[in-house]
């Protein structure tokens, strides 16, 4: 019968010092031996404005002992920010940060830090008119008053996303020619600025109907045909001008006359500046063209540039075209470049576009090994074991020069003959090394045991 009485005496008490914890830490709690509880809250961090309703912060008080004191005191360290009533209920007063704490007699502690902001009165951006080209950006920038705000969050929006899109950071893309207006509003007290964007389309781009001609000294003149874009620019102006008069002259219209031989160049130009170029030639004739390599062997995976000399050296229409007997085996680029494809024989000519005039260069194109692989990558032996014989694979199947030589790192350990056999010499390791004739290699690490 005590024993009953003195648990119902326990669960009073506990029950009763749990719910006393005095506001703001003013209370102390009766004398008692040091227990082992501990005490989390639910919340570290929370924010609540002026007016916002009170939150309550929940306890959770563990420990192994019953008979542990469970007594809880509530404390502000701020109460003129916010302030903590005996059951955890947290009250804003005003903005500013408070760091309520929860305490039990022996002494362990949870905290949660309250955060009641700073107002926000007004926000401002940097720009409010902006005219933007198609094909740029512009980033606007807003200024969140006063100074001393809690919250400074800002969202974005365009009035018209077919004109003008905005990014989280303000960034402005123009997507099509018109007016947008791009607002700013506070995620708090939602003040809101705005900026008006006009869109406009500049010329992007100016295209000849010909980027280079020959015209001998004589001949009739030639137009050319500048094209602006887009279709819809704002100003389609175009002016024309001449590298070199005393080679070739045009007009307003874009008629090229010859002058003498030589080159020159007629320019297009836009008013903002967009240029498109015919280079015009007066030609010197060509005499012949001579490669600087006739017979050349290359590896698969390697590109080899062959270069022309033209003569003579003053002739003005150096242009040239390549071309392969086999594209199959090898190709051959614009500037001479060659791509092996497949291992064989083939034949690459440069001919001069003024006189068709040619030499060529006989390729072999050869297949090197690209890696070896071994069917072991580890071995075990025994001295006085059979020896093992490691093969290896070389990789292309179709490669050239299949050769492979062995080594070992130590022939005290283990040697290795011509054909991958490894004999066991005495304990230790080794590392047992394929490799071909390009440098490719594959290891195997033996350990020899007795």
């Amino acid at each position: 019968m005590k024993h009953r009485y003195f648990k119902w005496l326990l669960s009073f008490t506990l029950l009763f010092g749990v719910s006393s914890g005095i506001v703001n830490g003013e209370g102390t709690n009766s004398d008692q031996t040091q227990s082992a509880a501990n005490i989390t809250l639910d919340k570290t961090e929370l924010m609540l404005k002026v007016g916002d309703p009170d939150i309550s912060l929940t306890v959770t008080v563990t420990s192994a002992n019953v008979n542990d004191d469970k007594t809880i005191t509530w404390s502000s360290s701020n109460s003129s920010v916010a302030t903590v009533n005996a059951n955890g209920t947290v009250h804003a007063v005003a903005s500013g940060k408070a760091t309520i704490t929860a305490k039990l007699t022996n002494g362990k502690t949870a905290k949660a830090i309250v955060t009641v902001p700073f107002p926000v009165m007004g926000v401002q951006l940097n720009q409010t008119e902006l005219t933007l080209n198609i094909g740029t950006t512009a980033k606007l920038v807003p200024t969140v008053t006063p100074a001393n705000a809690t919250i400074k969050n800002v969202i974005w929006s365009s009035s018209n996303e077919a004109i003008a899109t905005v990014s989280t950071e303000g960034v402005i893309t123009p997507v099509s020619v018109g007016t947008a207006v791009i607002t700013v509003t506070t995620a708090a007290g939602s003040k809101t600025a705005t900026a008006v964007i006009h869109v406009v389309q500049p010329v992007t781009g100016i295209t000849m109907n010909k980027t280079a001609v020959i015209l001998k000294a004589g001949e009739p003149d030639i137009t050319l045909i500048a094209t602006i874009a887009p279709a819809n620019a704002t100003v389609k102006n175009v002016t024309w001008s001449t590298s070199n008069s005393k080679i070739a002259t045009v007009n307003e219209n874009g008629v090229v006359h010859a002058v003498a031989s030589g080159k020159a160049t007629i320019t297009a130009k836009s008013a903002n500046g967009k240029i498109a170029k015919t280079f015009v030639t007066v030609p010197f004739r060509v005499a012949g063209v001579q490669l600087n390599k006739t017979d050349l062997t290359i590896q698969m995976g390697s590109d080899v540039k062959l270069i022309p000399t033209i003569a003579p050296t003053k002739a003005t229409i150096k242009n040239i075209t390549w071309t392969s007997s086999n594209e199959a085996i090898a190709k051959v680029s614009d500037k001479g470049v060659i791509t092996p494809v497949a291992p064989g024989t083939v034949t690459i000519t440069v001919t001069t576009e003024d006189g068709a005039k040619t030499d060529s260069a006989s390729i072999h194109i050869v297949q090197p090994v690209t890696g070896i692989t071994l069917n072991k990558s580890t071995l075990s032996m025994k001295i006085g074991g059979p020896n093992v014989i490691v093969t290896a694979t070389i990789a292309p199947t179709n490669a050239t020069a299949k050769n492979v030589t062995w080594s070992t790192s130590n022939s005290k350990v283990a040697t290795v003959d011509a054909n991958g056999t490894v004999h066991a010499v005495a304990s230790g390791k080794a590392t047992i090394t394929a490799k071909s004739t390009s440098g490719k290699s594959a290891k195997v690490i033996v350990t020899v045991t007795k």
